[in-house]
């Protein structure tokens, strides 16, 4: 929600694009609050996938998770800034001879591949401030 603050900080005209996934509900319904807060306008998808890339398309930015969403974007030519947590960026960014910005952090625990932290922290993702993502964006 903070990142949501500053994007629209820079821009109030711009619209945001959230894809709503599995298990995702409290996450989006956090943004949910934070954009009436903020009075940004927000779009919630939660549709199939051919209607996933077509909306990623028409996007001038995207700033997303280690997912498919960068993968997408960089092969519609759409700058990315993707945020990787427990996983190596080497292993899984989107190649392009386009903009393609890293926002990660170095740990001893990291790679770990694992679906739970297994120090218990999350350090890879909370150690990843705003900030970090401004200055890729």
């Amino acid at each position: 929600d903070e990142l949501l603050e500053h994007l629209y900080c820079e821009n109030p005209e711009q619209f945001f694009f959230f894809f709503f996934g599995p298990n995702e509900r409290p996450a989006v319904e956090k943004i949910e609050r934070c954009a009436q807060m903020i009075g940004a306008k927000i779009i919630i998808i939660k549709e199939r996938l051919s209607l996933y890339v077509c909306r990623l398309s028409i996007c001038s930015r995207v700033v997303c998770n280690d997912s498919g969403a960068g993968h997408i974007a960089v092969a519609f030519g759409i700058p990315v800034t993707v945020i990787f947590g427990p996983v190596q960026p080497e292993m899984a960014m989107p190649y392009s001879q386009g903009i393609v910005n890293v926002v990660s952090k170095s740990f001893a625990c990291k790679p770990c591949r694992s679906p739970i932290c297994l120090t218990g922290t999350n350090i890879c993702l909370k150690s990843i401030m705003v900030d970090d993502v401004m200055k890729m964006t």
